[in-house]
């Protein structure tokens, strides 16, 4: 810790830079997003429309008291905790801080933990979301409370001063989280499966989704069968297990390195080739978690479609353009990074007598809001993070080698200025590459090789350069769901 930054004054100097500024445009950002969703509804007419609603979009009466009485309990339980059993001063709410509250120029950027801001909140947002959601809403219906419960959180479900990036947070993260966790634990359950195996699809259904568990126990739709088809969109699961190496400098990974015990879940929903105006009628979402020093959660990724449009399509090649909404999670042994962010991506696959030879992702965008670790900055609950915005941009690609080995590489780039913290700026890279090999259908093995770069800038000290390169091992299965 640099000894300046302990010093109650420049801590306050910290605080408080171009705190009046950015307040009101980080709001605007938060309304600026509506309209994008609003145009991403479904749309009459949409041949996707009818098949997306089997067992995701699913046809049932909509009940909104109970959606209002599931999202007022989200605000309620956690409120009660923090006033009644742990006895927290910041939940003893008063009017007098409602009101205080309510002006916009009394919000601040808080002090929390980077665990606390950026996934804590985002799932916090993803029961508001769901509360709506698994009752029979669509999805910017279940949109627009995800945004209105953040709002009512920070006026008046503690008495801290609203913070601009928890809104963002919640509700940005929570809409991304919510959403597939709805499709997934819907898609566990649309079977009509009976016995053990049907229980274990409800257990692991309500695991993803408590309140779509909890609404299919009250409905007394537990243990019952779905639907009498499989949804038309695929839904691919690709689990991992094996060994990964890694160190804070390329050259010492192989001499030096540190081993540890690595998992992934990847979860493929959609087409990605196929056109649609659905909220992520295709999504890609990561979880990477190991046994290091750091953290369980190494990783999560959310990559959704918010809508879709072909440029052209042949025989040979597809070519299409997707507006996305992104959320990203990084915690390892050299930095940690979270981020709420918009793409645009394009996709091309390429086929050979109708075999996938090979795909082409090309994306950039704007990162809304990102935190980004700050090595002179600590203070409050655990603050070590600034807040910045800026833009990215990548490209991956894929290439069927033969029937049974394929290669990918990919390489992303982003750029941040810092809104709150320090005065500073950022560069963050990530370059990886992997070769597949398949064994037998599903099992698979694969080898995977990359690296993690930030660099920061800052006035008037040294620049840091954290960097997490690694390889590593896995043995893994692909099946559908």
């Amino acid at each position: 810790m640099n000894a300046d930054v302990k010093n109650s004054d420049q801590i306050e100097s910290i605080i408080n830079r171009k705190r009046k500024h950015y307040t009101d445009s980080v709001l605007a950002i938060c309304l600026a997003f509506l309209p994008a969703l609003v145009q991403a509804q479904d749309q009459p007419g949409d041949s996707a429309v009818k098949a997306d609603r089997i067992g995701t979009e699913t046809v049932s009466e909509k009940h909104p008291f109970r959606s209002l009485a599931t999202w007022l309990a989200v605000q309620a339980l956690p409120w009660s905790y923090n006033r009644w059993i742990r006895q927290a001063e910041f939940a003893r709410v008063r009017w007098h801080s409602i009101r205080h509250n309510l002006n916009p120029r009394n919000w601040e950027w808080d002090d929390n933990t980077f665990a606390t801001n950026q996934f804590a909140h985002p799932y916090h947002g993803n029961l508001y979301f769901n509360a709506f959601r698994t009752n029979g809403y669509d999805f910017l219906r279940s949109a627009l409370p995800t945004l209105g419960g953040s709002l009512l959180w920070e006026l008046a479900g503690e008495t801290h001063a609203p913070a601009p990036n928890d809104l963002l947070n919640t509700t940005l993260g929570g809409i991304s989280l919510g959403e597939i966790t709805y499709r997934l634990s819907q898609r566990l359950v649309a079977t009509r499966q009976t016995g053990f195996k049907r229980q274990v699809r409800e257990v692991a259904a309500l695991l993803i989704n408590p309140l779509n568990g909890w609404n299919r126990i009250v409905t007394r739709k537990w243990g019952k069968g779905g639907v009498d088809e499989k949804p038309a969109a695929p839904f691919f699961l690709e689990l991992e297990y094996g060994k990964r190496r890694y160190s804070q400098r390329v050259s010492d990974v192989v001499s030096k390195g540190r081993n540890e015990t690595f998992g992934r879940v990847f979860m493929e929903y959609g087409k990605e080739d196929v056109a649609s105006r659905i909220p992520f009628n295709h999504f890609t979402a990561t979880l990477e978690m190991g046994n290091s020093d750091s953290a369980f959660l190494n990783l999560a990724k959310v990559n959704a479609s918010l809508f879709s449009w072909q440029s052209s399509s042949s025989d040979k090649r597809t070519d299409v353009y997707t507006v996305s909404l992104n959320y990203d999670y990084y915690k390892n042994t050299a930095f940690s990074y979270g981020a709420q962010s918009i793409h645009l991506n394009r996709a091309i696959r390429y086929r050979k007598k109708e075999r996938e030879v090979g795909a082409l992702h090309l994306n950039c965008g704007w990162t809304v809001l990102a935190a980004v670790p700050d090595a002179y900055l600590y203070y409050g609950e655990g603050r070590n993070y600034d807040y910045g915005t800026g833009v990215e941009a990548g490209v991956k690609g894929k290439w069927n080698l033969s029937n049974a080995i394929s290669y990918e590489f990919g390489y992303s780039g982003g750029w941040l200025t810092t809104i709150n913290g320090s005065r500073s700026n950022y560069a963050l890279y990530d370059i990886r590459s992997s070769l597949r090999y398949q064994i037998r259908s599903g099992l698979y093995g694969c080898l995977e090789w990359g690296d993690y770069l930030l660099r920061g800038h800052y006035a008037g000290q040294p620049t840091i350069n954290r960097e997490y390169p690694y390889i590593r091992l896995t043995a893994g299965y692909r099946l559908a769901l």
